[in-house]
């Protein structure tokens, strides 16, 4: 995971934070298509990466649309916005 650094100011991040799918809504695609917005935004807005801090019920959910773990466990998972993804 890329470090902020003051000498870099033009690196922009997102930070996906307080999302959550109610229980009756969840496996029917509602996350999916909220997080397929957030996606298409933060590609519009030139972002270099998106992160995120799940709950551990969430982790495989982010996992599973293309976030990744950068180097220790406990650390947010990443999605690197580049085209060669």
């Amino acid at each position: 995971m890329k470090i902020p650094n003051p000498n870099d100011m033009n690196g922009h991040w997102g930070y996906l934070t307080n999302v959550y799918t109610l229980p009756k809504y969840r496996n029917k695609g509602v996350g999916t298509a909220l997080l397929s917005v957030a996606y298409r935004w933060a590609k519009h807005e030139e972002l270099e990466l998106l992160v995120v801090w799940p709950s551990d019920k969430s982790y495989s959910f982010y996992e599973r649309t293309g976030f990744r773990r950068q180097q220790r466990e406990q650390d947010p998972l990443v999605l690197i916005l580049s085209d060669d993804v």
